[in-house]
């Protein structure tokens, strides 16, 4: 990215301040070092927990498929319906956050004039405009998130109701060899 960056036309600087080339080089390294690597084990425990889960449960009772076919859809559907939101708030962000580091860039590099010509509160206005922006578009992001979560959770449920229900109803179907085996 570095390399693109530096070999990029001028027009590339004109058309995008320096806020949000910042603001998109500190999002990737912030992903990279810190959020991918615990990502990466939740995602792989989570996969393999879910796995086997399944597997026990089918093998236990196999009419369990069906849940777990009604179930997988119902979280890809989830799952479609806010990737959609949440890239686009993402992207949303780095458009709004572009903004804020350009005018703090500027107010730094220009405090004496503006100390000096009595304009600060006029920056400081701008600047608490563009902050507001972007704190709501997070909070959009954080807020279809959280939706997620609580739809993926109330379809855990569901089937960890089918679990319960096949499992009472499949108490008669025990072998009675099996019982005498655990006790």
């Amino acid at each position: 990215m570095v390399e693109k960056v530096i070999r990029a036309q001028i027009l590339f600087f004109d058309s995008n301040p320096i806020g949000r080339i910042l603001t998109r080089f500190s999002k990737d390294v912030t992903a990279l070092d810190l959020v991918m690597p615990n990502i990466a084990v939740l995602a792989s425990f989570g996969i393999f927990r879910a796995l086997t889960v399944a597997m026990v449960v089918c093998f236990i009772h196999y009419e369990m498929l069906a849940v777990i076919g009604v179930v997988v859809i119902l979280m890809l559907l989830v799952a479609r319906r806010a990737r959609n939101v949440m890239r686009e708030s993402q992207r949303m962000d780095s458009v709004f956050r572009g903004p804020i580091h350009s005018t703090f860039t500027n107010i730094v590099n220009g405090l004496v004039s503006l100390r000096a010509y009595e304009r600060l509160g006029y920056f400081r206005e701008s600047f608490l405009d563009q902050l507001e922006r972007s704190c709501n578009i997070s909070f959009t992001y954080i807020s279809v998130n959280r939706w997620m979560g609580i739809c993926l959770d109330q379809i855990c449920l569901t089937f960890t109701a089918g679990t319960s229900i096949f499992s009472v109803f499949a108490k008669t179907r025990v072998d009675p060899e099996f019982l005498a085996f655990t006790l």
